[in-house]
């Protein structure tokens, strides 16, 4: 018997296999709106951006270790992800201006 999509498939379930997307990640600018604590890490990384200006990009690991020895930022692994969560999406390379942690 031959498998293919049924009438009432979409391409994009055909391709999946049969299954439907039910939530897909936001495309283009997504909303965002912080929590004060992570306003606040915003803040310090910000500071920590400011301060070694003349040796950007500066990576995410990086700004993590100057966290944890300047303002007493918690060294886990768990603190690291939450670090790498709190960061916006950083602009495509040829949009960059060297002030986004890679």
């Amino acid at each position: 018997m031959k498998r293919g999509p049924s009438p009432t498939s979409t391409t994009a379930e055909h391709l999946l296999g049969g299954v439907q997307r039910v939530r897909t990640r936001v495309r283009g600018f997504a909303p965002w709106s912080p929590e004060k604590a992570t306003l606040a890490l915003l803040d310090q990384v910000q500071g920590i951006l400011d301060e070694y200006v003349d040796h950007l990009p500066l990576t995410i690991r990086q700004i993590f270790y100057r966290l944890v020895g300047a303002h007493d930022y918690e060294k886990t692994e768990r603190a690291y992800q939450r670090l790498v969560a709190s960061q916006p999406r950083p602009p495509r390379p040829h949009d960059s201006d060297g002030r986004h942690p890679r």
